[in-house]
Parts: C-alpha cells; sequence; structure tokens
C-alpha cells in the first residue's frame, strides 16, 4: 500500500480527501464549497468510479502491471487528475463522486482500504428518501440536474407519481450501497454530512467540513448554487404514500415476496432498456 508519508515532505502535509454519496444527496454542493476554499486543488468534473476504482492503471494497459505499479498507481493518478489546476497554496486536493449502486460502492470501498488508506473520506447522506429519489427521477426527465444547467432557471416543474415497486428495489439498493460505504469507519477517517443539516446550518455544516479538512474555516461566498426543485411535497403527487412506504420498510413490515418483486421487476425494466436504442442527447457540462 502507498501512503501519504512515501510522498515528498510538501506534499505529505497535503490532505487527500473524497466526498461520495448517492445521486442528488448533496455531494456536488459540497463538492462545489470545499473546492472554492483558496487551499484546495480539486478535479472540477464528477469522477466515473469505473475504471478509476476497477482498473486503476490497468485501464491504459494491457493489464500486465505489477502488484507495486497497481498500488502506487492509485495514487499517481488521484494527484495527477487533482493537479490540472495549478496552486501555489495547497493544503487539501480532492475529487467528488456520486455512486448508484452497491456494486460500485463495493469497488470503492475495496480500494480504499488495501490502497489508499491515508485519505478522508466525507460521505453524504439525504434522510428524505422520497425526496431523494424524486429529485433523480426528476432529473432524469428533465435533463436538468443541477442551477447553472441551461433551461434550470425557465424550468417548468412536471408533477411525478413514483412507481412503488421501483421504488422499493431503489430503496433497497440505496441501503446496500450505505452499508458499504459505512464500512469504510474502520479504516479510515470518515466525516458524514447530512443534506436536511446542510440546508438547515450551513456555516457551521462548512465550518466542520472544513475542518475536518485540516482548513481554514471561511465563508464559502464563491458558492453560487442553488436548487432547482421546490419542495417534494409540493412536486411528488404520491409523495405522504411514499413516505409511509418508507416507514413500512425501516420497520420491516413489507413481506420478502413484495421486495423480491420489485427487484425483479426492476431488473427486467433495466435488462429491456439496454436492448432498445436510445436517441443520443447533448452531454451538459459538470460546470
Amino acid at each position: 500500500m502507498v501512503t501519504v508519508a512515501e510522498t515528498t515532505s510538501e506534499d505529505s502535509r497535503q490532505t487527500r480527501y473524497f466526498i461520495i454519496g448517492s445521486t442528488r444527496s448533496g455531494t456536488t454542493v459540497v463538492h462545489l464549497a470545499v473546492a472554492g476554499h483558496p487551499n484546495v486543488v480539486a478535479l472540477n468534473d464528477e469522477m466515473k468510479i469505473a475504471p478509476f476504482f476497477t482498473e486503476g492503471i490497468s485501464t491504459f494497459t494491457y493489464g500486465n502491471d505489477l502488484p507495486e505499479e497497481k498500488q502506487r498507481g492509485y495514487f499517481a493518478l488521484f494527484d495527477a487528475l487533482t493537479s490540472l489546476t495549478p496552486n501555489e497554496n495547497i493544503k487539501a486536493r480532492g475529487i467528488k463522486l456520486a455512486c448508484n449502486s452497491h456494486y460500485l460502492a463495493s469497488n470503492f470501498l475495496n480500494i480504499m482500504q488495501n490502497n489508499l488508506k491515508d485519505f478522508k473520506i466525507i460521505i453524504m447522506r439525504r434522510r428524505d428518501i422520497v425526496a431523494l429519489y424524486g429529485s433523480a427521477q426528476q432529473g432524469k426527465k428533465s435533463g436538468v440536474m443541477h442551477s447553472w444547467y441551461k433551461g434550470a432557471s425557465s424550468k417548468n416543474i412536471k408533477k411525478l407519481k413514483i412507481n412503488k415497486w421501483y421504488f422499493i428495489a431503489y430503496y433497497v439498493q440505496l441501503k446496500k450501497l450505505y452499508c458499504t460505504l459505512d464500512k469504510l469507519k474502520n479504516t479510515h477517517d470518515v466525516l458524514e454530512v447530512n443534506y436536511e443539516g446542510l440546508l438547515k446550518s450551513p456555516s457551521e455544516e462548512y465550518s466542520e467540513i472544513f475542518s475536518f479538512l485540516n482548513l481554514s474555516a471561511v465563508e464559502p461566498t464563491w458558492l453560487k448554487s442553488k436548487k432547482v426543485l421546490p419542495p417534494p411535497t409540493e412536486y411528488i403527487v404520491n409523495y405522504d404514500e411514499m413516505t409511509r412506504l418508507v416507514d413500512s420498510l425501516e420497520k420491516g413490515e413489507v413481506s420478502e415476496s413484495v421486495i423480491w418483486f420489485s427487484r425483479l421487476l426492476n431488473h427486467l425494466t433495466w435488462r429491456l432498456s439496454t436492448l432498445i436504442p436510445r436517441k443520443k442527447k447533448g452531454k451538459s457540462n459538470f460546470l
């Protein structure tokens, strides 16, 4: 395993971090707040978990890498990706990730625990799972995920009715995802940030985040992003029903047969979608 101590003395004093959480959990706003700090360099765009955490340097070779090369490769790739923006006063460098599956979370966990133990990790959570799911679905339908996307200010928010069966499958996957990420607490310095808490007390939350990363506490005045959706009760027509469903799932009151069927239906829908060609849409830059 490569450690920070094996880098130059100047680099070893820098905090290296990852921000990770499910899609729409607040990873972007925290990333922007931290990346704007005068003593931070961060990869501008969101990084894909694969192939970085699945292949490493083998992404660029034929896969005959020596074990030592693979180990050092993760560290070297991280530093290379976070060195694209010059900064003479670097105290921390980092990358933001959004994770949508237990499989990807497991890949992240494996590499972090075996190759990048000196890194700090910020895990984003959102308590309101119905709002989390609704936000992700609305973003997929509209193509507007953030306030700086084209058309965000003039986008008409359409009503959304959440499908019970797909939601149950999502809930199960989400729980497995965070159960996997929680294992990082056994090996890493981890800070959990709650999305709702961030909205309620932003100054306090950002101060804690900067302190965690060994940075001076400053007001993130550079943060210009805004919410693109109204409160979930205003656009999710069956919000109360889905909230009651979450409560039943949390209490274990939903039968295994119902959960099994929902996961099967979700898998079949996904499999069918891979067989039907889709129209290519223009990509929206992260920033």
